[in-house]
């Protein structure tokens, strides 16, 4: 198996990018929500959202698909390709949701 290049489409890419845009929705919202116990925080900011679910597609994209490509090679075409674009999908879920904690709590 070739090595993959920078944004070439296959199913770590796309299961990266599934992840990081759909959890980037609420992301930012989710600390905030938690820390006032108010869920109707998650939907407070909708363009900051909406500025999340594109960059966390981007990433999930860039991030599972390199991922995917070097787990698939270590560990197995398939089971690589989905561990690299879980992961590389909650990369952008996870900074995001230390972003919103961040600027909440200061």
């Amino acid at each position: 198996m070739k090595p993959g290049s920078l944004g070439e489409p296959h199913i770590a890419a796309l299961i990266g990018s599934s992840i990081g845009s759909i959890t980037g929705l609420f992301a930012i919202g989710i600390a905030p929500a938690i820390l006032e116990q108010n869920a109707r925080l998650m939907i407070a900011h909708p363009t900051i959202g909406l500025l999340c679910f594109v960059v966390g597609g981007v990433v999930g994209w860039i991030a599972g698909g390199l991922l995917g490509s070097t787990l698939g090679r270590t560990r197995g075409f398939q089971q690589g390709y989905i561990t690299g674009g879980v992961i590389g999908g909650t990369l952008p879920f996870a900074a995001f949701v230390l972003l919103g904690w961040l600027l909440w709590t200061q």
